[in-house]
């Protein structure tokens, strides 16, 4: 049926989309537009193309990430990146938050759509890393939404990675120490 294919979105105007996202939040923050106002206009075209928050949000990530590689003093060390990194999830915490939403399911595609985006980043064991804690900690991401992931991904080289595997067994004493706190709770 024909008319069925018209509303599935094709893979270029997948891209499309993608590009147009992470060029409003780079551009938006080079204008020094208020980040409330840059929800909005995200809003607004992800309604006018018929898509989700979803859709949206590993594209802002990226964006947020070259913003920071962009923002940090020239460095053969990662670090200028991942504070730099820090500086621009706490100014998008808004955007964010609304982007990956609280469903587990969604922030886990999410974190597999990032990945394929940047499995060429030279360091990208340590980039993903950073960024799974800083938006864990910002209370961007739920730990049952990386530990699904992870999951999910437990063939992919990135999750096997040592700095990966240091964070998700973290996470799972964190998860189980919880679980134990709440057993106490009930006695």
């Amino acid at each position: 049926d024909d008319d069925d294919d018209d509303l599935v979105p094709t893979v270029a105007a997948d891209e499309v989309f993608a590009r147009t996202v992470r060029e409003m939040v780079v551009s938006g923050y080079k204008a020094g537009s208020p980040v409330e106002s840059m929800v909005m206009e995200l809003n607004c075209y992800k309604l006018s193309e018929n898509r989700t928050f979803r859709d949206a949000a590993p594209a802002a990530l990226d964006a947020i990430l070259e913003l920071a590689h962009n923002e940090a003093p020239a460095s053969d060390s990662l670090a200028p990146v991942l504070r730099a990194l820090r500086d621009q999830i706490t100014l998008w915490t808004p955007l964010l938050a609304k982007l990956l939403g609280d469903d587990p399911d969604d922030q886990a595609h999410d974190l597999a759509v990032l990945a394929a985006t940047l499995k060429t980043h030279p360091h990208l064991p340590d980039l993903f890393r950073a960024l799974l804690q800083l938006l864990f900690d910002a209370d961007l991401l739920a730990d049952e939404a990386i530990l699904s992931w992870a999951a999910l991904n437990a063939d992919n080289p990135l999750v096997t990675s040592p700095q990966i595997a240091q964070f998700l067994a973290w996470l799972e004493e964190d998860d189980d120490d919880d679980d134990e706190d709440d057993s106490d709770d009930d006695d």
